[in-house]
C-alpha cells in the first residue's frame, strides 16, 4: 500500500491472525508431524550438525533446508510444545496477507498508473477488503493449522517479495533489481518447490501488466528468465527425485486420469472459494478417476472452454486472461499432472494458486466502489463486514477440524469423498492412542475389510492389541504386515516385541537383526534387543546395546535411563 494507508495492510494482517487464533491450542498431529517434528530429532538445535543437516536432507520426501532452518529455531525457542509452531505459522500467514496487499497494489498500479489517483482512499480500501476477505477464508486454515504445511508460508512469502522486486526492476537499476528477484526465488524454492512455477508468471507479467513482451525486445525478456528457468527446473528434479517412490507411472496414472484430476482441481478451489461447505482434512481419489467420467469431462469442458474464452478475449480484457493464466500456472505442479499421493486436491494447494484472482478482484471492487461513498458505498462496506465476520465464524470451526490426530481423519471420513480402507485405518490408530480402544479396534476391522492388502493397517491393528495384552492375536497381525510388505521394519519391531512379551525371546533377537539388517540406522531396534539380554540376565551386552542405541539417536530417553541404572558411566559419557 501507499505510506498514506499503512494501516490497511496492517489491520488485513490482525485480521488475517485472528482469523485463525485457535489453532494455538491445537496439538501436532500423527500425519507427518510425528515425522517431520515429535520423532526427528535431527532438526533439535542449531549447531552446525542440524545446520548441515538441513541441507542435505531429503526427509519425509521433500528438499526445504531454509524451512528446517527455521524449524530449528522454533525447536530452540519452543521445544516440541505445539503452540509455538502453531504462533509462526500464524505469523508468517499474517505477514503474507499484508504483502498480497503491497503486490496488488503494484500490479494495479503497473497496468493503470492513474488508476487509485481518482480516489485513492476508497481504492486502497477495496484492495484491503478484497485481502482480508482471501486471509480469513477457511481455505487457508490448512496451510495455517498443520504444523508440516508451514514451510508454503515461508516460500510464498519469498515468492511475493521476488515479485515485488521483479516489478521494481523496470524503475532501475535493472540488473541490481534481477539479482535481488533471483536471490528471493532461491530463498522461496529452499524453503518448499511449490515457488518453481515462479520464471513463467514473471514472463507473464512480462505480458501483461509491464507490456515488455513486444518484438523488439522479447528475446531479450526470454533470456533474462533463462537463469530463473533453470533453477527452477533443478529444483523441480529434486523434488521429484524426492518422491520417485510415489510418483505414479504413465502406465499407473495416463492422460485420461491426469487431465481429469488437473481440471477437478481447477474447478474445485474455484468453487471452494465462493462457497466454502464440507472443507475436508483429506480429500480421497474417487473409486473411478477417468475424463469420461461426467463430473471430470464437465470440469475439463468447463475448464477449456473458460480458457479459450479468456484468450479470445484477451486484448480486450488483458487483466482476466493474466489473472486466469496464472492461476492455472501456479496450480499445475500440484493439480494432477504430475501425480503423487494419494488425495484428489488439498486445501493447501489453492493458498498460492488463487492470488491472481485476489489482485483482479481487488482492480474489479475498486473501480466499482470508486466514487460512490453514499448509500452503495455503506451497502457495499456492510456486506464485505458481514462477508469477512462470517468467514472467521467458519475458519474458527475449521482450526478445531486440525485440533488432534482423531478430529483430522474422523473429518477425512466426514467429508474426504469415498472412505478408503486406509483412513479407517490411520482413524484406528488415533483412536488407539486416544486410549479409545473398542473404537479403534472397530476401525481396524472396517479398514482390513475395505484394504485386506494394506501392511500398514495390519500392522497397527497388531500394535493394538499389544496394547489391549492380546499378544497371542498380534502375533499373526504382524506377520500378516510382513507377508505383504516384507520390508516393513517397524513390523518386525513390532513382531519382536510381542515375541519378547511372550516369553520368546530367540525368535525376538531374529526379528530384531532382521530389522537392523533393513534398516542400521535405527536405534530404537537396539533399546529392543537390550530388554532381551536384561530378560536373560546378561546386564553387560544390554549396556551396549543402549549405548549403541544412543549413538545413533541421542534423543532416546529410555536408554539413556536404563544405561544410568545400570552404569552411570556411561550414560554420562
Amino acid at each position: 500500500m501507499s505510506r498514506r494507508e499503512p494501516w490497511i495492510p496492517a489491520a488485513v494482517a490482525l485480521l488475517a491472525f485472528f482469523a485463525f487464533l485457535p489453532v494455538l491450542d491445537n496439538d501436532l498431529v500423527d500425519w507427518d508431524d510425528i515425522l517431520n517434528l515429535t520423532e526427528n530429532y535431527h532438526f533439535r538445535g542449531l549447531s552446525w550438525r542440524q545446520i548441515r543437516w538441513a541441507f542435505n536432507t531429503f526427509h519425509v520426501g521433500v528438499y526445504q533446508p531454509v524451512s528446517w532452518l527455521l524449524f530449528e529455531f522454533q525447536y530452540v525457542l519452543f521445544g516440541l510444545r505445539p503452540w509455538g509452531y502453531h504462533l509462526v505459522s500464524l505469523l508468517w500467514h499474517a505477514a503474507n496477507m499484508a504483502l498480497l496487499c503491497a503486490v496488488s497494489r503494484r500490479i494495479i498500479t503497473r497496468a493503470a498508473p492513474d488508476w487509485f489517483e481518482p480516489a485513492p482512499l476508497q481504492r486502497s480500501l477495496a484492495v484491503g477488503v478484497v485481502v482480508a476477505l482471501f486471509a480469513v477464508h477457511p481455505l487457508r486454515t490448512e496451510a495455517v493449522a498443520w504444523a508440516s504445511c508451514q514451510p508454503y508460508l515461508p516460500s510464498i512469502f519469498f515468492f511475493q517479495c521476488a515479485l515485488l522486486a521483479y516489478l521494481r526492476a523496470d524503475q532501475g537499476p535493472r540488473r541490481r533489481w534481477l539479482a535481488a528477484t533471483f536471490f528471493l526465488f532461491l530463498l522461496a524454492l529452499l524453503a518448499k518447490a511449490v515457488a518453481m512455477t515462479l520464471p513463467l508468471v514473471l514472463l507473464l507479467l512480462d505480458v501483461y501488466p509491464l507490456r515488455r513482451f513486444t518484438r523488439r525486445q522479447a528475446w531479450r525478456v526470454v533470456a533474462e528468465k533463462i537463469p530463473f528457468l533453470l533453477l527452477s527446473a533443478l529444483f523441480a528434479r529434486w523434488a521429484a527425485s524426492a518422491k520417485e517412490n510415489i510418483i505414479a507411472s504413465w502406465e499407473q496414472a495416463g492422460p485420461s486420469v491426469r487431465v481429469a484430476q488437473a481440471s477437478y482441481g481447477t474447478v474445485f478451489y474455484l468453487i471452494k472459494t465462493v462457497w466454502p461447505v464440507r472443507l475436508a482434512t483429506y480429500y480421497s481419489m474417487p473409486d473411478r478417476l477417468e475424463l469420461t467420467t461426467p463430473l471430470f469431462l464437465l470440469c475439463a469442458l468447463a475448464v477449456v472452454a473458460t480458457t479459450a474464452l479468456v484468450l479470445w478475449r484477451a486484448r480486450r480484457w488483458p487483466q482476466i486472461a493474466a489473472a486466469w493464466l496464472a492461476y492455472l500456472i501456479l496450480l499445475a505442479p500440484n493439480s494432477g499432472l504430475v501425480r503423487f499421493g494419494a488425495q484428489l486436491c488439498a486445501d493447501r494447494y489453492g493458498y498460492l494458486a488463487t492470488m491472481p484472482l485476489v489482485v483482479l478482484a481487488a482492480a474489479g471492487l475498486g473501480k466499482l466502489v470508486s466514487g460512490r461513498a453514499g448509500r452503495m458505498g455503506v451497502e457495499l462496506g456492510g456486506l464485505a463486514g458481514a462477508a469477512l465476520v462470517a468467514l472467521m465464524m467458519v475458519s474458527w470451526v475449521q482450526c478445531t477440524v486440525w485440533h488432534d490426530t482423531v478430529a483430522v481423519w474422523e473429518n477425512a471420513l466426514e467429508n474426504g469423498g469415498p472412505a478408503h480402507g486406509e483412513i479407517h485405518g490411520w482413524l484406528g490408530s488415533a483412536l488407539r492412542d486416544a486410549g479409545r480402544f473398542e473404537e479403534a479396534e472397530r476401525e481396524f476391522s472396517i479398514g482390513l475389510k475395505m484394504s485386506s492388502d494394506n501392511p500398514s493397517i495390519w500392522n497397527n491393528y497388531g500394535v493394538l492389541l499389544g496394547s489391549m495384552r492380546r499378544n497371542g492375536e498380534a502375533l499373526f497381525l504382524f506377520r500378516k504386515a510382513i507377508q505383504l510388505k516384507p520390508k516393513m521394519v517397524e513390523a518386525h519391531n513390532n513382531l519382536g516385541n510381542a515375541h519378547l512379551l511372550l516369553g520368546q525371546q530367540a525368535p525376538a533377537l531374529a526379528e530384531f537383526a532382521e530389522s537392523e539388517r533393513l534398516d542400521p540406522s535405527q536405534g530404537q531396534v537396539h533399546i529392543f534387543r537390550g530388554r532381551v539380554y536384561l530378560n536373560r540376565g546378561d546386564p553387560a551386552s544390554a549396556v551396549r546395546e543402549f549405548q549403541r542405541a544412543l549413538q545413533l539417536n541421542p534423543y532416546l530417553d529410555e536408554a539413556r535411563e536404563r544405561l544410568q541404572k545400570l552404569s552411570p558411566s556411561p550414560a554420562q559419557s
